[in-house]
Parts: structure tokens; sequence; C-alpha cells
């Protein structure tokens, strides 16, 4: 498998503001009992190509609707949580709504009990996003960018 197809769960490839914030809820979460942790961080334009044709025009079952250049991962805005079992596998049976308080009261935005375990920073816009980058600026400004529209700084 290409390297820009594989998970990342290094936190040091989302924003910074995100990523403290996304571990200080982690650890919250593992204080009361709940083995979750970062399931995936950051995606290349060539993990989420693949994640969206998945049960489109691959095998599986659709995962994302989101379209390259439409998910907040691609940018270091978004991560994916999941449960740990004993065993060390990873699983989404778990109580994730009872977990979502503690992200949100970190200033995450979750997007609901449909993709219960995906957790976002309130950004700007794709297209803005989009932009920055287009015109071959850098990830540091599209974060910039996104916590301004949060009232936030790196």
């Amino acid at each position: 498998m290409s390297i820009k197809l594989k998970i990342n769960r290094d936190p040091q490839n989302l924003c910074p503001w995100f990523a403290d914030r996304l571990s200080s809820a982690l650890a919250e979460c593992q204080a009361l009992g709940f083995r979750v942790a970062l399931f995936e961080g950051f995606r290349s334009t060539e993990r989420q190509e693949a994640l969206y044709a998945q049960g489109r025009t691959s095998r599986g079952k659709i995962i994302t609707n989101a379209r390259p250049g439409y998910s907040w991962h691609q940018y270091g805005l978004a991560a994916d949580i999941a449960y740990l079992t004993p065993a060390g596998q990873w699983t989404w049976d778990g109580d994730f709504i009872r977990l979502s308080p503690i992200f949100i009261g970190q200033g995450l935005k979750w997007l609901g009990p449909g993709d219960a375990g995906h957790y976002e920073c309130p950004a700007s816009s794709f297209k803005t996003a989009r932009s920055f980058l287009g015109k071959g600026g850098s990830l540091e400004e599209v974060w910039s960018d996104a916590l301004k529209k949060a009232d936030q700084k790196l």
C-alpha cells in the first residue's frame, strides 16, 4: 500500500490548536475509563479519493460523502476517534454520544450521531482553504484562517 493511502495517526500533522484540544479531550475520555484514541487525522488527496470511491467505483461500504477537497481531514482540521478493544483492535462499537460533550467542551465541532467519532475545528470554508493551497499557500495559512473564524490563535 502506498504511503499516501495509509491511515495517518500522527497528531503532528494536524493544526496545533486542533491537535492540542483533541489530545486534551482524549485524555479526559481515557481518565473516565473510555478506551478511545485517534484513529485517523490528516488525509492525503489520494487517500480521500480512495475512500470516496469505496462503495461507488471500488469494493466496500460507502464510508464518506466527502469528495477530495471537501474533507477537513485533508487540511489537518479533522480527526476520527475510535474505541480500542482490550486486544488492541479498533472498534466503532461504543457510546460516542456520551463522549461528544467532552470534545465539544474543548471547542471542537461534532457532526452528530451520523458521524459520531468525527470531530473538526470550527473552520471557514472549503473554497477558502482550496484557494490558499491552489495559490501555493501552506496548511499553516489555512489553519490561521480557520482559527480566525473560530476566534482562536495558533
